[in-house]
C-alpha cells in the first residue's frame, strides 16, 4: 500500500460546492470503486479531474465491517448524496441492509436509512445517531438530518471522517471534486488498530 500522504491539497478550490452540483446529471457520472476484503482493498489509488461529477462506490466483500476514512478528500469535494445500493451476499442483519452510517470529524454519527426501515430503526438507536427517513410520514429525528438518503447530504463533505460499511454491504457516493491535490484514504477493519492507506489524486 502506498505511504500516507498530506490531507491537504496543494491546488485550491476550482469552484464552490454549489456550483460544482449545480445541472449535475448523476446518470452521467464516472463509475469508480474500491472493493474491501478482510485485510486488503483495490485499488489504492484513484485518479480524479476537479469538476468532473462521479460515482463512487465502496463495496465491502469482508465478513467484517470495514471504515472508509478520507477526511481531507471529503473535504475536497462537493458531495451529491450518499445512498446503500443492494448487494448479492448474506446480510447478517435485512431490517440494516440499507443503512448508511457517515462518522463526523466530531464524532456524530449521520445514519442513512430506508424508510421501511426507519421507524423502528429510530426507536432503538443509540441518543447519539441521527437518523434521516428519507420521508415526512417517519419519526421526527432529535435534530434535523437533512434531505434524505436519495438526495443531498444531510452533513457537509468538509464533515465527514468516515463511512462504515457493514459486511456485505454497497454505499454509492455522488461527488464532485472542487480542489486539486493528493489525499489520502484509509481503508480499516474494525477491531484492528492499523489500517491500509491508498491516495486519491485530483488534478
Amino acid at each position: 500500500m502506498l505511504p500516507l500522504l498530506s490531507a491537504r491539497g496543494a491546488g485550491g478550490a476550482v469552484a464552490s460546492p454549489e456550483a460544482a452540483l449545480l445541472g449535475v446529471d448523476w446518470r452521467d457520472a464516472e463509475r469508480l470503486t474500491v472493493t474491501m476484503v478482510d485485510f486488503s482493498f483495490a485499488p489504492d489509488h484513484l485518479e480524479l479531474r476537479a469538476g468532473v461529477p462521479y460515482r463512487l462506490r465502496l463495496r465491502n466483500q469482508g465478513e467484517r465491517a470495514h471504515g472508509f476514512h478520507a477526511s481531507g478528500f471529503f473535504a475536497a469535494i462537493a458531495l451529491g448524496g450518499v445512498r446503500a445500493v443492494p448487494f448479492a451476499g448474506p446480510v447478517q442483519d435485512p431490517a440494516a441492509a440499507g443503512a448508511v452510517a457517515l462518522t463526523t470529524i466530531d464524532g456524530r454519527t449521520v445514519v442513512y436509512l430506508p424508510v421501511a426501515a426507519a421507524a423502528a430503526a429510530y426507536a432503538r438507536a443509540p441518543a447519539r445517531q441521527l437518523l434521516e427517513a428519507g420521508a415526512a410520514s417517519a419519526p421526527e429525528p432529535a435534530a434535523p438530518a437533512g434531505d434524505g438518503p436519495n438526495g443531498r447530504a444531510a452533513v457537509g463533505p468538509e464533515t465527514v471522517e468516515d463511512i462504515r460499511l457493514e459486511p456485505y454491504q454497497e454505499v454509492e457516493i455522488d461527488l464532485v471534486p472542487i480542489a486539486r491535490g493528493a489525499y489520502p484514504f484509509r481503508s480499516s477493519l474494525y477491531g484492528f488498530v492499523r489500517g491500509m492507506y491508498g491516495r486519491i489524486t485530483v488534478d
